[in-house]
């Protein structure tokens, strides 16, 4: 093997500067104009607020510790209601943006929210409408606190997601209890962040060395194929004359 690819070291230095373009190309972004390499990055912001589900007996006939038993309940479907289309549409007006660019994810929908980049968030919350702007509302069901999350491409637009979020939650209780009975209380202010993110040079390495690998062994292949076909024995092209 390594001396069929001695015998083909221009093959072989090609194949390594297209492997390593592949993966200087993964890495950074190569401008053609006045060529540079620049670092891709991608820059996105996270907020995130917690509310907590708190209920006053407004009956004589209903005991606090029975309405407090249920708020953990409560909480966690209040939060798989958060989105409705209705909800979902309030929340983006709420942050001034259109509701199309908004997913709203939920516990019915795979769980809790983790921070994740924001591009592959988008992907998963909603496969068939991707979203710029995806707000996650979980909640566990033992705690009456809600935790709203927002993600968009910048710190100021996720800020302003988490308050319409929460908003939209403080009204939608309203609609499924006696005026009085629940409320929500915020759990702090709004906490934020810019994430930033680049791809792993790492990751690089590997894409340079599964392109070169791939190119030697299709050197070494291609090259048996042709020794082979150029020893089998060929047929002659005359036939013997007949007696």
């Amino acid at each position: 093997m390594l001396r069929i690819l001695s015998r083909h070291r221009v093959l072989l230095a090609a194949g390594a500067v297209i492997a390593l373009l592949a993966a200087a190309a993964y890495v950074y972004r190569i401008s053609p104009s006045s060529p540079h390499f620049s670092t891709r990055t991608t820059t996105s912001g996270v907020a995130s607020a917690r509310v907590l589900i708190t209920a006053k007996s407004t009956e004589e006939s209903v005991e606090q510790s029975d309405l407090e038993s249920t708020l953990g309940t409560r909480a966690e479907l209040l939060a798989d209601l958060m989105a409705t289309d209705q909800t979902r549409g309030e929340i983006a007006a709420g942050a001034g943006v259109k509701a199309d660019d908004v997913a709203v994810v939920t516990p019915a929908m795979g769980g809790p929210i983790v921070p994740v980049p924001i591009a592959m968030l988008s992907s998963q919350a909603a496969a068939n409408q991707p979203a710029l702007n995806v707000i996650g509302v979980s909640a566990d069901g033992q705690i009456p606190i809600v935790t709203i999350r927002g993600y968009a491409p910048d710190a100021a637009r996720a800020t302003r997601l988490v308050n319409s979020a929460s908003d939209a939650l403080h009204r939608l209780l309203g609609t499924q209890a006696k005026s009085g009975t629940f409320a929500t209380e915020a759990l702090g202010g709004v906490v934020t962040a810019t994430r930033v993110e680049s791809p792993s040079r790492a990751v690089g390495a590997i894409v340079f060395l599964f392109l070169f690998v791939m190119w030697s062994a299709a050197i070494v292949f291609f090259a048996g194929l042709y020794g082979h076909w150029k020893r089998r024995p060929r047929r002659s092209a005359i036939a013997a004359p007949s007696a």
